[in-house]
């Protein structure tokens, strides 16, 4: 690939950061849409480089093209599409609200089974030191400390909790 002039990457490279600045002064919310929309386009928030630009034209399309406003910008900017994009925004924000709920949920359900494991665990000790081990109350914590025991387990069979002992 040949350098059209001398200079001519450097002055491309000044046209981007001209456009930065017009970038930067749009609303927060509208230059996160702006920024996206053109790197939907182009591959690059800032918009082509002089390098993507002569892998398609010649330098003399480079230059007409720089020379006038971008022709259909009013249909790629529109208020339909950053209605578009902003509520697509939303909805994948409230998905991770949702997948972060859903993660609190679990570890809260960890914790409580956690709790419980070792609470029923006291119980038991104190059933025991009164010699009632063979009562209906002993072994349904018996059976709640093995079915707890087995949740736990899975927890750390899927990596999720290093040991429960």
């Amino acid at each position: 690939m040949s350098v059209c002039f001398q200079g001519f990457a450097e002055m491309h490279e000044k046209r981007r950061e001209l456009g930065q600045l017009y970038k930067e002064a749009a609303l927060p919310l509208f230059r996160e849409y702006i920024y996206e929309a053109t790197a939907a386009k182009y591959g690059d928030p800032l918009g082509p480089t002089y390098e993507m630009l002569r892998e398609k034209k010649t330098c003399k399309q480079i230059i007409e093209s720089a020379s006038r406003p971008i022709e259909d910008l009013d249909n790629r900017l529109t208020l339909d599409g950053f209605r578009q994009w902003y509520l697509s925004r939303i909805q994948h924000s409230e998905s991770e609200d949702r997948q972060m709920d859903r993660l609190q949920a679990f570890e809260t359900m960890l914790r409580d089974i956690q709790d419980q494991y070792e609470s029923e665990k006291k119980e038991m000790d104190e059933l025991k030191a009164k010699g009632k081990e063979k009562s209906a109350t002993y072994r349904q914590y018996m059976g709640n400390r093995l079915m707890y025991g087995r949740i736990l387990d899975l927890y750390k069979q899927y990596g999720l909790l290093k040991d429960h002992s």
